[in-house]
Formats: structure tokens, sequence, C-alpha cells
């Protein structure tokens, strides 16, 4: 069983390196900015949450998010369950995700890469 999903959320990191002063203090010269941003189906920004989070990681910056607060509490106002073309199974509607979100009712993401399958011979 699938769920339909009703966009896709995806994180970017950057480093900034601070140009050289002699006022700066030591262990500050580079900053790490990230961006979340969350797209549907036609890659209209439904959300985007631009911040400096340390050395938090994806999935944490996420979970602190208003974005990911609101999902995690059932605030976010999804439309109900529904079932699939030929299925009397009411399924959620999910945001997908890459390897760095963690599962939950309302997001998936792919097999990592280390777990899938690229020598198809070796498979059942």
């Amino acid at each position: 069983m699938r769920s339909e999903p009703i966009g896709c959320a995806r994180s970017r990191s950057d480093t900034l390196a601070a140009g050289r002063m002699r006022s700066q203090p030591v262990g500050c010269a580079r900053s790490r900015t990230v961006l979340l941003a969350v797209v549907d189906a036609k890659y209209n920004f439904l959300i985007v949450d631009v911040g400096s989070y340390g050395k938090n990681s994806d999935g944490g910056i996420l979970q602190n998010s208003k974005f990911g607060k609101k999902l995690n509490t059932n605030k976010l106002k999804l439309p109900p369950n529904k079932p699939l073309p030929n299925t009397t199974e009411s399924l959620p509607h999910v945001f997908i995700g890459d390897e760095a979100f963690p599962l939950s009712n309302n997001i998936l993401r792919p097999y990592p890469r280390e777990q899938t399958r690229t020598d198809l011979s070796k498979s059942i």
C-alpha cells in the first residue's frame, strides 16, 4: 500500500567562510547555514526555513522547525486519510524526504543507498 504524497522535504547545508579580520575570534571562521524547504508536485514552495543551527543533524533541524513541530503534533491541517484507487484501507497523505529525515506517519523516504542492491543477478 502506498500513501499519497502532498509534498517533498529537502534540506541543504552550506558552510560560509568569513573574511580575514584581525578581531575575528579563534574558531569562528566558518558558520553552517541550513535551508529546509518543502515543495508541492508543481515545485511551488510551501515552506522555507532558513537558519544557522550549529551542529544539528538535518532530522534534528526538521524536528525543531515550526513545520516539524506542527507535523509531529498533528497541527498541520493535512487532508484526511483516504483510500487509494481500488482499495478500502485509508492511508495518510505524506511528505517525501531523503535519508536525513526520520520515518513517521507523514514522512516517507527511499531506502538508504547502502541498503539497495545494485547487482540484480544476486536478487531472488
